[in-house]
């Protein structure tokens, strides 16, 4: 058995921290002209349209209004592999699985992101600074606001918690992420999280080398995200 020592460097998978950092992808990706957050996802992808899907929009895809959170027949683990196939089934999630180079390999854009908590504050930091990192402009400032406005709100039917979506992002409806209304961002399974704060200009992010059992709220969490307010 290999052992690796945790260090600040050290990348794990955050889960579904990573729809963050998609929701980011898919707000330059507008940005750019790439695609159009209200157009039908159909447009970019014609097979979608199957079975009535024809209208659902990349911003109601995004916010969790597709319909999509559950499926008619049951998939295996490998299925995830293929990118498509994920999308077409609803295979179980082995907490282990990121210990497989198979899953390291693939792309699922919703779970298995890899990566440490200075990278994703790095990230959500330039979205909490009018989208720029280093001088460069990553997403412009009226982007941000788009992809970070309320989709829709209300008791999430999958998570059963209270929840305000934006197009992708978790909006800070609840105060999960500080006392600033304007925060956003996203929490992993397990424990991990990033978000901006675009009020008091930072982005914060935590991974953890032991997964905990809260889906969001963490103690973990909000102990070191009250400390971070409190020194402010």
């Amino acid at each position: 058995m290999k052992i690796w020592h945790w260090a600040a460097d050290t990348l794990v998978n955050v889960w579904s921290t990573t729809k963050g950092v998609t929701a980011a992808c898919f707000a330059m990706l507008a940005d750019r002209g790439g695609i159009d957050l209200a157009a039908p996802v159909a447009r970019y992808w014609p097979e979608f349209a199957a079975a009535g899907k024809q209208d659902v929009t990349v911003a109601m895809l995004l916010s969790h209004q597709a319909g999509l959170c559950g499926f008619r027949n049951p998939a295996l683990m490998e299925d995830f592999y293929d990118a498509e196939a994920a999308a077409l089934a609803n295979p179980l999630i082995d907490p282990l699985a990121p210990n497989h180079a198979a899953w390291r390999a693939a792309e699922i854009p919703s779970a298995n992101g890899f990566a440490t908590a200075r990278g994703l504050a790095r990230l959500y930091g330039a979205l909490a600074h009018d989208g720029r990192l280093d001088g460069q402009r990553l997403v412009a400032p009226e982007v941000i606001a788009r992809a970070t406005a309320e989709q829709i709100s209300g008791l999430d039917a999958v998570l059963s918690v209270e929840a305000s979506w934006g197009c992708g992002f978790l909006r800070n409806s609840t105060g999960v992420y500080g006392p600033n209304s304007a925060a956003f961002g996203h929490s992993g399974w397990g424990g991990s999280f990033a978000f901006a704060d675009p009020d008091s200009r930072i982005g914060m992010a935590y991974t953890m080398n032991r997964m905990g059992t809260d889906l969001m709220g963490d103690p973990r969490n909000m102990a070191l995200i009250a400390a971070v307010y409190a020194s402010l």
